[in-house]
């Protein structure tokens, strides 16, 4: 509907935010504070979902917090959040901290950077429907497809997971970590880059 969203951060003080944009002529439409600078926004049923972190100001501290936002849209209100307790950030595959969530039928399916989770939301009210919990942290956005979800993890292990209830129906373990590159499939294939290899695989038996 003619405007664009864009995660933007700033340092000294860190502190991010999520900006509606004009598409013509670039003038900002509204500011919301939550958001972040390593991943887009996810845009689904007049709503923006958002990914923020925020840091710890110890001298040599790399934890912090995960929060999940709506924003309306239209006015840019945040609709609801959910915030994630404290844990370190890692820097193996990828050192992104805000990701990117998949809004498919009414639910937002979100990666938790710095924990072991996904975690998917009812879009509207941000009640949490399930969680699935990984070996290593998720960097990447999960693809749905059917009645599955799937997406690979730091330790190396790809999971197929239920889509209604969240639980882990498959897993395959790979030599490399995941880094922040979603599966595709395409047809019944799904194609994954795992280190400096892209391996295809039939979706039977995931």
């Amino acid at each position: 509907d003619g405007k664009a969203f864009v995660g933007t951060c700033h340092n000294a003080p860190y502190s991010c935010e999520t900006r509606a944009l004009d598409v013509k002529t670039g003038r900002t439409i509204w500011t919301n504070p939550y958001g972040g600078s390593d991943c887009t926004p996810t845009v689904d049923r007049g709503l923006v979902f958002v990914n923020a972190t925020t840091a710890e100001t110890e001298p040599y501290n790399t934890g912090g917090r995960v929060a999940v936002a709506a924003i309306d849209e239209r006015s840019g209100k945040t609709k609801w959040t959910h915030r994630f307790e404290r844990a370190p950030f890692t820097y193996v595959a990828s050192s992104e901290r805000q990701i990117a969530g998949t809004a498919e039928g009414g639910v937002l399916y979100q990666s938790i950077g710095n924990l072991q989770r996904v975690v998917a939301f009812d879009e509207r009210t941000g009640k949490v429907r399930w969680t699935a919990h990984t070996s290593g942290n998720v960097k990447m956005s999960p693809v749905v497809k059917d009645d599955r979800v799937y997406f690979g993890d730091t330790a190396g292990i790809l999971y197929s997971v239920d889509r209604r209830n969240g639980r882990v129906l498959h897993t395959t373990s790979f030599l490399q970590p995941f880094s922040v590159s979603s599966p595709v499939i395409d047809g019944e294939t799904l194609f994954i880059a795992d280190g400096n290899m892209v391996v295809a695989m039939p979706l039977e038996g995931l």
